[in-house]
């Protein structure tokens, strides 16, 4: 078998790959960081056990969320796993009946 068919066959065969997303440069973890921040000011003022959580806290948990669907899926857009991050430890604050539930 010639060489070249044998490549243009591979080529045929593979489905396209999407391309990888560069990791998170310093700058652009920074970035995340300052994002996260600014979305949880933004949020309306907190009720009950949910008021003794620190916003650094709560900052740390969506960075670890955001890490892991960056390993997961990292064909997804950055600022769409933000968004995900952020709706996800949102709802499981909200929803999670006292603080043991959110470490």
């Amino acid at each position: 078998m010639n060489p070249a068919n044998f490549q243009n066959m591979q080529a045929q065969a593979m489905p396209p790959q999407p391309a990888p997303q560069p990791a998170p440069s310093s700058n652009n973890v920074a970035h995340v960081q300052q994002i996260i921040m600014q979305s949880l000011q933004q949020q309306a003022p907190i009720q009950g056990w949910q008021s003794g959580v620190q916003m650094q806290t709560r900052g740390n948990i969506i960075i670890q969320i955001f890490s892991q669907l960056r390993l997961l899926k990292s064909q997804l857009d950055l600022q769409y796993q933000l968004q995900l991050a952020l709706g996800f430890e949102a709802k499981a604050f909200a929803d999670s009946p006292d603080r043991k539930e959110i470490k």
